[in-house]
């Protein structure tokens, strides 16, 4: 799937707009203006991307995710918000959730698993460029828990959470989290995941109808298969998405996991447009070795390790194939110009 529905973008930009954040210049980087984004289109998952590499430069503070997330209301969701009120309960709106996850704004995939007295709503991040992780991740765990609130205040009924677990090492700032989370907060888990009461999983929802959420299921199945359809090359979609990498560059599984796609169709489709997936990495390495080397800041080693290797020869080997020449001589090159 290489698009999404730009809600979430739109959603993001409010929260920034709203705490006074500049947001114009990062965005006219990507050729966009606000006022033109459409709250009922899509856009690329890859553009998306982009754009947020650029947004996260002017975060007003680290743990700005959590109140950007909070934005983010089940309202805006169209017929994939209809579709979760109109379960019988919680447990099956959980259900709808993970099978129509592609309507939503995450960079993760959701899973559910039930326990003797609790299950747990867990959330696995994509691989992403490492300077955006974290603000994706609380982002969207704390817009997955407005979803959460919305479905108790809405249908009226109990959903108790009673531990959040987060992916990342225990910030030295709790109070963002503190604030935005009244249950028990652990930290350094594998995933996200939200460990919720079993006895409150089928309270029956006031609103819920057998005939609406038909109605709004096929809705839904219309919208994935509108975000399905080939629209770009994959071939420039992912060298947009390595563009946005330094050195933590992601394999051909979890790029197909951020567009929505299996391994085997990434692999099929780019061969189908005469390139590989590692044709197209060693083309991206390439590309950002020719700008580093022509800035004097960065040594042999610097450049190595920006791309990923973990020493300057398989660098060099690498960079010889590529340019039929060591670094030293490209730079030397590039500096008598």
């Amino acid at each position: 799937m290489n698009k999404r529905p730009a809600l979430g973008l739109i959603y993001t930009l409010e929260a920034l707009k709203n705490q006074d954040v500049d947001i114009e210049k990062a965005l006219k980087k990507q050729g966009i203006k606000n006022a033109s984004l459409d709250p009922s289109a899509n856009i690329a998952i890859t553009k998306e991307l982009a754009i947020l590499s650029e947004i996260v430069k002017v975060l007003p503070h680290p743990s700005f995710g959590i109140s950007m997330g909070a934005n983010f209301s089940l309202s805006g969701y169209g017929s994939f918000g209809m579709l979760l009120i109109s379960c019988k309960d919680a447990f099956d709106a959980i259900k709808a959730g993970i099978q129509y996850q592609q309507l939503t704004y995450l960079y993760g995939t959701l899973s559910f698993e039930i326990g003797k007295h609790e299950s747990a709503l867990s959330y696995h991040p994509n691989h992403l460029p490492s300077y955006l992780k974290k603000f994706i991740i609380d982002r969207d765990i704390s817009g997955t828990y407005r979803l959460i609130e919305e479905l108790q205040s809405f249908m009226k009924t109990e959903l108790t959470v009673k531990e959040l677990c987060l992916p990342y090492a225990e910030p030295k700032d709790l109070t963002p989290f503190q604030e935005r989370y009244p249950f028990p907060i652990k930290f350094g888990s594998k995933t996200a995941r939200f460990l919720i009461a079993n006895e409150d999983l089928h309270r029956a929802f006031p609103s819920a109808s057998d005939t609406a959420f038909e109605l709004y299921k096929s809705q839904c199945d219309e919208q994935v298969k509108l975000l399905s359809a080939d629209s770009n090359s994959l071939t420039e979609e992912i060298k947009s998405h390595l563009a946005l990498f330094m050195n933590n560059y992601p394999n051909a599984d979890e790029v197909a996991k951020t567009l929505g796609l299996s391994e085997r169709s990434l692999r099929r489709k780019l061969n189908s447009e005469g390139n590989s997936y590692q044709q197209l990495l060693d083309a991206s390495k390439y590309e950002k070795a020719q700008q580093y080397l022509k800035q004097v800041d960065y040594s042999i080693d610097d450049i190595a390790e920006r791309l990923g290797y973990t020493e300057s020869g398989s660098f060099i080997r690498a960079f010889q194939r590529w340019a039929g020449e060591t670094p030293a001589k490209y730079r030397k090159a590039q500096a008598n110009k």
